[in-house]
Formats: C-alpha cells, sequence, structure tokens
C-alpha cells in the first residue's frame, strides 16, 4: 500500500526487457544478462557483446535459409517416391556389340536404375530463372554434338546462403533422383569436395574432390600448365577414378580408371553456334572396360560442375556463351589464361568466386570485332573515288 501523493517504494518496470519478460518467458534469463552487463562492464565490452549477438542472429538467420532452401530443392528427393521406379532416360551398359532394343539386366552390366542418365549425352546451359539454374540433358549419338531429340532431365542448381545444392530431375515424371551438395570440408572452403548421392539411398554416396591434389592444382594454375585441375573420385571409402580438368584451350575432363591409366569417357565444351549458351559433349571411351565403369550419373554430374565453375569463369572475364566462349580474346599475359580454375565450386556466390584475382582481362569485344568486319567488308566493295571518276571520264570520251 502507498500513500495518496507519495512515490511508490518499488518503481513499476518499463521498456524493452520488461516487456520481454512479461511476454516471453525464455526472454527473462537473456534480458537479466544484458541488465547484468550494462551496470558492471564497460562501454566497450558492452560494444562487443551486442556485436556478438547480432552475429549470432544473422548466422541463425542464414542457417535456417539455408536449411530452407536446400529442403526445398530436394523436395520429393526420397526412397519411398522412388520405390520400383523405371528413371526414363537413364542409359544401358552392356558389353560392346550388343544390338540396340535388346538390353537386358541378364547380358548387360548395368541398366537405367543404375545409371540413371544416358551414358552419351550433351548438357545445355539454360538461362536462369527465379526458380534456379539448369543444364538441359539429351541424349546423344556417338560422334556427333547436335541436339536431335527432346530431352530426358535437367540438372537444377538452387541458392543458398552457405552452398548451392544441385539436384538432377527427370523429364517424364518430373521425378528428381539424384543430388549433390559440397562437403563439410567444401563448406568450409579449405578445398573443393563435393557429394554426389542418389535419392532412393541406394549404395554409398561418391566424392569427387581435390583431396590432396589441392596443392598441386594450384601450382599448375599458377604456372599456367596445360592439364590444370586434377580431381579424385570416391565411391564410399574406396577411390574408384581420377577426373583431369583443362581450362586453356579446349575446355574438358576426362575420367581415367583408379589404379589403372584407362579412360572412361570425357566431356569437352563444343561450339554452339545454334543456341545463346553453353553445350558440353559427354562421350564415353572407346578402350573403356564397360565391366568396371562408373555409374553413368556420376560423370554427368561431375561435368556439370565443370560447367558451372567456367559459367562463373565466363561471366567474370566478360566472355559470351555458346561458340565465343571457346576462345573470348586474345593471348593470355604471361602463362596464364585462367585465374585459379580449380578453385572451389561451393564459393560461388552471385556468379563470382570469392578471393580469385584474374590475371588475364579480355580485351576482345565479340560483338565489335563483327561490327568492324562488317564495316571492312563495306569499304572494299565500294570503289574508290578516283576510280569512279576515271571510269566516268572514258564513258565521255567513248
Amino acid at each position: 500500500m502507498v500513500a495518496s501523493g507519495e512515490e511508490p517504494l518499488i518503481p513499476p518496470e518499463d521498456g524493452y526487457w520488461a516487456r520481454c519478460k512479461r511476454r516471453c518467458r525464455p526472454c527473462t534469463a537473456f534480458a537479466n544478462k544484458v541488465d547484468a552487463l550494462e551496470g558492471t562492464h564497460s562501454r566497450w565490452h558492452k560494444c562487443c557483446v551486442w556485436i556478438l549477438i547480432i552475429l549470432f542472429f544473422i548466422q541463425l538467420i542464414r542457417l535456417i535459409l539455408q536449411f530452407i532452401m536446400f529442403h526445398y530443392a530436394v523436395v520429393g528427393c526420397s526412397a519411398s517416391h522412388l520405390q520400383n521406379y523405371r528413371y526414363p532416360g537413364g542409359g544401358w551398359n552392356c558389353p560392346r556389340g550388343t544390338p540396340a532394343g535388346t538390353e537386358s539386366l541378364a547380358i548387360c552390366y548395368s541398366g537405367p536404375a543404375d545409371n540413371a542418365v544416358p551414358g552419351t549425352a550433351l548438357l545445355l546451359e539454360r538461362a536462369p530463372t527465379m526458380w534456379g539454374q539448369k543444364y538441359e540433358v539429351y541424349h546423344a549419338t556417338e560422334g556427333n554434338a547436335q541436339i536431335d531429340r527432346a530431352p530426358v532431365g535437367a540438372w537444377w542448381r538452387t541458392w543458398g546462403p552457405f552452398f548451392w545444392t544441385y539436384t538432377y530431375e527427370d523429364v517424364e515424371h518430373s521425378q528428381t533422383t539424384l543430388y549433390m551438395r559440397p562437403t563439410l570440408v567444401g563448406m568450409m572452403g579449405l578445398y573443393s569436395s563435393n557429394r554426389i548421392m542418389r535419392c532412393d539411398g541406394v549404395g554409398d554416396p561418391w566424392f569427387f574432390g581435390e583431396g590432396s591434389n589441392w596443392m598441386g592444382n594450384r601450382i599448375r594454375s599458377a604456372l599456367g600448365m596445360q592439364r590444370e585441375s586434377s580431381f579424385k573420385l570416391f565411391h564410399g571409402s574406396t577411390r574408384n577414378a581420377t577426373a583431369l580438368e583443362t581450362f586453356h584451350g579446349t575446355k574438358s575432363i576426362t575420367f581415367k580408371s583408379y589404379p589403372g591409366d584407362n579412360q572412361m569417357g570425357s566431356a569437352v565444351l563444343v561450339e554452339n553456334s545454334g543456341h545463346q549458351h553453353d553445350l558440353w559433349s559427354l562421350h564415353l571411351s572407346d578402350t573403356a572396360d564397360s565391366a568396371a565403369s562408373m555409374p553413368y550419373y556420376v560423370m554427368n554430374a561431375a561435368t556439370v560442375l565443370m560447367g558451372y565453375r567456367w559459367r562463373t569463369i565466363r561471366h567474370e572475364r566478360g566472355i559470351r556463351s555458346g561458340d565465343a566462349g571457346q576462345s573470348g580474346g586474345q593471348n593470355p599475359n604471361f602463362l596464364m589464361e585462367t585465374s585459379d580454375a580449380s578453385a572451389g565450386y561451393h564459393e560461388e556466390a552471385n556468379d563470382a568466386v570469392e578471393g580469385v584475382d584474374f590475371v588475364v582481362k579480355e580485351t576482345t569485344d565479340p560483338i565489335k570485332l563483327d561490327a568492324d568486319l562488317d564495316g571492312d567488308q563495306e569499304k572494299a566493295a565500294k570503289p574508290p573515288t578516283d576510280l569512279a571518276a576515271f571510269d566516268g571520264d572514258e564513258s565521255v570520251h567513248a
């Protein structure tokens, strides 16, 4: 009780923390700690505490956003959705000489359910949309890099604050059957490392990364050597193959068996005059041991990673896609044509790689070159003024 006109013995609490305590019981302990800090510590100490609190909540928001984006990307990617699924568009891995149309698991090493994608394939980049970025996958014919049939699926790339998520979705049923993302080491940026997984959970995941080749890849990149990068392919804990990337001249990736040196297949960036975006051609080697071959989706996924890596470099250097993506300018300065082309794929943000300093700057504008060539042709077609006047004088005298 307080007498009329007198001050209350305990002033009522007011302000943010008081309202927080009344409305949210979990905030009580946090508010008490902040009040204690404000009364017993220096201004700099309190400033640092508030900065840490803000950074904590920023990282918490990023984690929540990454969780949402990842699960949005892999919607439908579960074993329950793929029971008895026939994997349309998947290729057969059969002994050489097997007639087309006679493939079966009785005579072949693996079927569509094992490979999920075609062995010989074309991967065509499409323009980014609000739903993500993608490479369409087409069946291809040996020795031919022309699209002559409908796509069988697409690799989607979905952004996240910490890493990109890649998913393969077939066209026939719009079913997600494969996905890949960076490993924990890859997320930390120590080196490039990615997990390639099946949505049905069958078998061990595949790992595609630099591993102990990290230092050698950086040295090769700095010296501008012909073979830019070397990656290791593991099936579970067993190394199964090696991937060799080349970013000088023709952009390509070659897959070789391990142990041994038998080529399994390769993908190359081909001139794409009929489209505005990059086209990659993936073919199996004639000398490949079909019985020991990797599933086709592993080579397909690794090619997609290289395609997006080249896309980032291309945007950074101002090189157009399609047929201009192969050359794109003058000869490189010193020994380098591309800079650190083996940097981690997960480091891409807004289609740029942080910390990568490109030495070479492209100075040739392909559009301007075309305009200059057209102008030169017009000048050559137009006769000189003196010659026209001379012809006129001859006609008068005649």
